[in-house]
């Protein structure tokens, strides 16, 4: 091996095996005072190692998303006709995302150890967001279908751990389950896709399959990209597989910034972008992911507008999100370098969304911890500090799309995309682009609403004029203000309390949040395309964006519009009751096979069977009563039916022979 290569091949496997390593002795660890020292120190060496494979990148590493691969240090397998080469690969693209992931780790790891600081178990906590990381950088470089699955599998186990990690409560139990339940059930695909394509390529390896399906599309390729496309729309939590993702708010907002960001349901944007070739050859499978992320990113965002939970707010605004970051996905042409473009503008906006969903959930996270509560209604003025307030203004501006900052830029890259790609695939890409203009004034609606209950200090704050008003009040209605003033100066407090580091993070999330996409588009190579601004999109994101402000300004000069929403409110929280549908059109038709079964299991097959035995019995106790050797005499009497039986087949057997 060069030493080229050696500077290109051993960070790859470094980012991979030191959060594994760190995760493996943080839980050695995880009862004592190193286990927060494992876990930063783990986290800043990937960050290194991922950084400096971005700055040491060699030309011959391909920016359009082609891969160079190496062995990961396995040996290949055969398995009769099927080969696993276990091989891990590297572009501009895989650095790019890898830097990424790394450092949001370590932004998460560094806020953890202060916001969990009083948690008993947050060593076991940080050394499973090192596995999570490593399990997405494995997604990330891996050039073998075998090896995503084990990183697609290992996060999904992850992700119930981190959800349930405060699992002494019933609701992050029931979270975690659900998470589980549901994305193991959307992963069958996952694993009857990998089955199909790699035995098809009699192969694991992405540069085998890649070469043998486009050579060989039809209905198989679609039926395994269809198969991929549902496992991606359960990790995404895309409709029909939303309801998890905002129920997994249950677990600790560093893991739902880890989980939302960087990692798990961007997840699937990845592979589909690895295998973009092939998706473009699968129309059915497109059209399956054009009607599910059409339908998501709406009913993501409108949910989102009526949450009475920021927290809640933020994870319903991911769902949306992470649709519009697989749009561009599922208009991909059929010709050509199918899925070049395409495959950047996806992955820019999940660029993009980690540094700004990152920056809300850790932001928010640090504004509720001494309330103990994310409810807009406890929240109402609690930005009142100038970082929380820049990183409040940046965060969701980003969220909206305006321009300059990395949201807007990505979000510009999207539509054009798409509204390029909506010539040539017909009805499905005008049904996809017409779906992201509306996200885009409901975007920009909701993210007003949140942040002018995050900014404008709400009518219990103790100025001058609620003083005099405090004079009108009842005593039970005073009480209640003095308590919410009491809790925002307790917030305030907090927040002027938290350490030099959970500072930092915000600081530097904000930064790159405001700044994150004029460098990416300084370095295009990166993504793999030419850097370029459409007038034309960029003014009517801006214009739609500017829209959805106004309407928030208006609905909000009367205080937070989602209380006036009365029980529709109850509705929008509940996720439009998707828990009862699951459990009508899923759970209540599998228990009732189930019980079927059973009863068939018991009164068909068992019941002869039954019947006989007891029928032996009886007889045994009868002959038993008439004779002292009763026991015996049975199987004396068993004995002599078998003798009778073997010598009637041996009998049967001796004259077919003579026949």
């Amino acid at each position: 091996m060069t030493p080229e290569s050696v500077a290109l091949h051993l960070p790859v496997v470094a980012t991979i095996l030191i959060p594994f390593a760190a995760a493996v002795l943080g839980l050695g660890v995880a009862r004592r005072g190193p286990a927060v020292d494992v876990a930063l120190f783990g986290g800043f060496l990937a960050l290194v190692s991922a950084a400096y494979r971005l700055i040491v990148l060699p030309e011959n590493a391909p920016g359009d998303g082609g891969l160079t691969t190496f062995s990961s240090g396995l040996p290949a397998v055969a398995l009769g006709e099927l080969t696993i080469p276990f091989e891990l690969a590297v572009s501009a693209r895989s650095a790019l995302l890898s830097a990424l992931v790394a450092a949001v780790t370590l932004a998460v790891l560094a806020f953890a150890a202060w916001y969990l600081r009083e948690d008993d178990r947050r060593g076991v906590f940080l050394a499973t967001v090192s596995l999570f990381a490593a399990a997405m950088q494995l997604v990330v470089h891996s050039a073998d279908l075998v090896l995503t699955l084990v990183g697609w599998e290992v996060m999904g186990f992850c992700s119930y751990l981190l959800i349930g990690h405060w699992s002494r409560t019933e609701r992050a139990r029931r979270a975690a389950y659900k998470s589980f339940v549901v994305t193991r059930l959307a992963d069958v695909g996952f694993v009857l896709g990998v089955v199909i394509l790699a035995s098809g390529a009699r192969s694991t390896g992405y540069a085998e399959v890649l070469q043998h399906w486009t050579q060989n599309a039809g209905t198989a390729l679609t039926v395994a990209m269809a198969c991929l496309v549902v496992a991606v729309l359960g990790k995404s939590a895309q409709v029909p597989f939303q309801d998890w993702l905002p129920d997994a708010m249950a677990g600790p907002t560093p893991a739902s910034a880890l989980i939302h960001a960087a990692t798990m349901v961007a997840a699937g944007t990845v592979v589909l972008a690895q295998l973009a070739p092939l998706l473009a050859l699968a129309a059915g499978a497109q059209w399956l992911l054009a009607v599910s992320v059409s339908a998501t990113m709406l009913l993501g965002a409108a949910l989102a507008f009526g949450q009475s939970d920021l927290k809640a707010l933020l994870a319903w605004s991911t769902v949306s999100q992470v649709a519009i970051m697989l749009a561009p996905l599922a208009v991909l042409g059929a010709v050509g370098d199918a899925g070049t473009e395409s495959s950047a503008a996806a992955l820019f906006h999940l660029y993009a969304h980690a540094l700004f969903k990152a920056l809300l959930f850790l932001t928010l996270g640090w504004l509720s911890l001494s309330l103990h509560s994310t409810l807009a209604s406890r929240l109402q003025g609690t930005a009142r500090r100038w970082l929380s307030r820049l990183a409040v203004v940046v965060g969701l501006a980003a969220l909206a799309g305006l321009p300059l900052v990395v949201g807007g830029w990505s979000k510009e890259l999207v539509l054009a995309t798409v509204a390029d790609e909506a010539g040539a695939t017909g009805a499905r890409g005008w049904l996809v682009l017409a779906a992201l203009l509306l996200t885009v004034v409901l975007t920009a609606l909701y993210a007003t609403r949140a942040a002018l209950i995050l900014l404008r200090p709400s009518a219990a704050t103790g100025s001058a004029a609620t003083a005099v008003a405090d004079e009108d009040l009842s005593t039970g209605e005073l009480r209640a203000v003095q308590a919410t003033r009491a809790a925002q100066r307790e917030a305030a407090r907090q927040a002027d309390a938290a350490p030099l580091s959970t500072r930092l993070v915000i600081g530097a999330l904000t930064f790159a949040t405001a700044f994150g996409g004029i460098l990416l588009l300084a370095f295009e190579r990166l993504l793999g395309v030419e850097a370029h601004l459409s007038l034309l999109w960029l003014s009517v994101t801006l214009a739609l964006a500017l829209l959805g402000i106004g309407l928030g300004w208006q609905l909000s000069r009367s205080g937070d519009p989602a209380l006036r929403l009365g029980a529709r409110q109850a509705l929008a929280d509940g996720g439009l009751g998707v828990d009862r549908l699951y459990l009508a059109l899923v759970a209540a038709p599998v228990l009732a096979l189930a019980r079927g079964v059973a009863t068939v299991d018991r009164r068909v097959v068992d019941a002869p069977v039954r019947a006989v035995a007891r029928q032996a019995v009886r007889w045994s106790d009868m002959a038993g009563e008439r004779h002292p050797t009763g026991p015996l005499s049975a199987v004396s009497m068993v004995g002599v039916v078998l003798v009778v039986l073997l010598a009637v087949a041996v009998t049967v057997a001796a004259l077919g022979g003579i026949a």
